[in-house]
Order: structure tokens, then sequence, then C-alpha cells
């Protein structure tokens, strides 16, 4: 490494541990490979939205050993997760809950309340049954519960008055056949910021209204509209539309989805082809933020069909790209810097 570029290292290192220091909210998009886990980092709160990922034991540890390391610099939240949340009950968002459940304090489990054979079902029923026998209290969010400002539960409202951080669902889950259009979709608002982190919600469904759609209807661009965005089903070409995409109108974009690699087990990235090329372009499109500087990444062309070397101008990221991200959040809702814990690809 020349002088210059140890310099500009430095000054990186120096600024990113300056926006952590001042923020006053941070949202954590970690790692876990093909899947998701979001934790939401409050004043007086944490929490989880998803504890999924690959199959293999790196990524369980690095969830846990992520979440440790994150209790261990907030001693003031004695391991406990005021809301833990599941999306959906497939197994890239349910394969580490137990993890979760078994290793912190959870005040709150909340899903969909479906009770039908889906991928990860199974840890969701273990879930609610250590839930009812560990005094935690347990909460479902049917779609017909949500209304013109979507549906808040009561721990969530607690956790408003107590951080200033509002977390409501602006989708619930009904009868699609298809468990992605089942997913809980969360807002969530602090100050002048908002972020969404819709699970899987897609954009058709011959069963019922897909979820995109139902929200579009409800909320067009009144709660829609946000500053951070969790992209739909890991950058999947049926998780936007160009209109939903307008009426998010972005300023950051993050894809959860894992690494180019193809080998055993098939559960991975290559296998889906994410993030497809197609969703990447669309996303980018609609991201108002700059990428500074851009990045060179990949996307996937279609199934194991890979784009090397893409560009990547906007200021959208991938955890298959950048590792696991933090988006730093001042006290007037400012967005201070997307740190990351890989440069790049």
């Amino acid at each position: 490494m020349n002088p210059r570029s140890a310099l500009t290292l430095a000054a990186a290192m120096t600024l990113a541990c300056a926006s952590a220091a001042r923020a006053q909210m941070h949202a954590h998009v970690v790692n876990v490979g093909q899947g998701q886990s979001v934790l939401l980092e409050m004043a007086h709160d944490a929490v989880l939205i998803d504890a999924g990922g690959d199959p293999g034991t790196v990524v369980r540890r690095h969830l846990v050993a992520y979440l440790d390391t994150f209790f261990v610099r907030r001693p003031d939240l004695n391991r406990t997760l005021s809301a833990v949340i599941v999306t959906h009950p497939h197994i890239d968002h349910t394969r580490f809950l137990m993890d979760v459940m078994r290793g912190y304090t959870v005040r709150e489990l909340v899903d969909g309340g479906r009770s039908r054979s889906a991928s990860g079902y199974p840890q969701v029923r273990q879930a609610r049954t250590w839930a009812a026998a560990h005094d935690v209290i347990y909460n479902k969010v049917p779609d017909a519960r949500i209304g013109a400002g979507g549906y808040q539960p009561l721990m969530l409202r607690a956790i408003r008055t107590g951080s200033g951080v509002d977390v409501r669902f602006l989708n619930g889950s009904t009868r699609c056949e298809n468990e992605n259009n089942n997913s809980l979709a969360v807002l969530v608002r602090y100050r002048a910021f908002s972020m969404l982190v819709p699970g899987d919600a897609e954009t058709d469904d011959a069963t019922c209204t897909s979820a995109i759609d139902r929200m579009m209807t409800r909320f067009g661009t009144s709660l829609l509209n946000v500053d951070a965005y969790v992209a739909d089903h890991h950058g999947s070409p049926n998780g936007e539309t160009d209109a939903y995409l307008a009426a998010l109108s972005p300023r950051i974009s993050v894809i959860s989805a894992g690494d180019s690699v193809d080998a055993p087990p098939l559960f991975n990235a290559m296998a889906y082809g994410h993030p497809r090329e197609q969703a990447v372009a669309a996303i980018e499109r609609a991201t108002l933020d700059a990428r500074t500087p851009p990045a060179t990444a990949y996307t996937m062309d279609s199934v194991r069909a890979i784009r090397r070397s893409r560009a990547v101008a906007k200021a959208v990221y991938c955890t298959c790209w950048d590792g696991d991200l933090v988006i730093d959040v001042d006290s007037t809702g400012t967005v201070l810097a997307v740190r990351t814990s890989r440069a790049k690809p």
C-alpha cells in the first residue's frame, strides 16, 4: 500500500468512527449469505428483523458473533431484543431464529400468524412454543390489521416512546399461496429518516393481490417514500416494479444476498441468480444518492450466469459485495454514513 492509499484509508476509518459516535440510530444489515437479518439499534432498544441465512455453520457463527459483539458494545441493553420480527416463514429468513430466541432475552415475537407447511415454518413454530414457555409476548400481523397508517403492536409503541423510533407494518399476512406475498413489510422512522424492510414481497401472485400491489394501493408515496430501502427478495427480478421504485425513491438501497459461490449446498446466490442484473439496474435508476467512490461489483444475468466488473455508481449496496453494512443516522434523522465491513467484492 502506498502512503497516499494508507492516508486515504486512515481518513476513511476516522470518518467512519466519527459518524458512528455521533449517530443516534443505526440500521445494521448483517451479511448472512443467501438470506436476511436486519438489526435496528436505538437509544434504549434493539429490534431484529429476520434471522435467516445460508445453511453453513460459518453464517450461523457470524450472526451470533455479530449480535454478541453488538451487545458487548451496548451493555446497557442487557442482551435484550425488544422485538424479533419474522417477515415470513421461509428458511432463508428463519434458519437461525432459535439461536436468537435461546441466546438472548426477547420481549416480543412478531410474525404473520400463518400455520402451514413452508420451508421456515418449523423454526417459527419452535419460536412460538419458546415464547409461550418463557413469558415472551407473541403478536401476529394479519393483513386485515393494516390500516391507513399501517399497524403498530403495543410493544412497538413502547419503543416509539422510549427510543423515539417508530416501527410499524405496511403489509401483513394473508392467504397467498406464495409465502413471499405474505411478508410483513416493516417501516422504520426516526425523526426525518425512514427505511422500508419489505421481506420478500413480490410483484405478482396468481392466488391473491401481490404484496407490492397491496402496499401501492394503500399508501402510494404517502408512507412508501423512504430514505433507505432493503430490497425485496434479495434482488430478484420479481421484487420490484418501476412504479413501486418510483414511489420509494430511496436515497440508499441495500440488497441482502449471498456471495457468488457455485458450490454445494445449492442454497446460494448462484443457484438463485441473485442479485439479478435486471433488478439491480432498476434499483440503481431509482436510487437518488451517489456511491462515492463508485464500486466494482457483480450481478447475475440468470441462474449461474455472472456479470463481473459491474460498476455501481449509485448508493446501492449488497451484502454480497460489501459484507455487513451499517447506516448511521444522527439525532435529526440525517444519514451520516453507510459503513461496510469490506470495501470491494
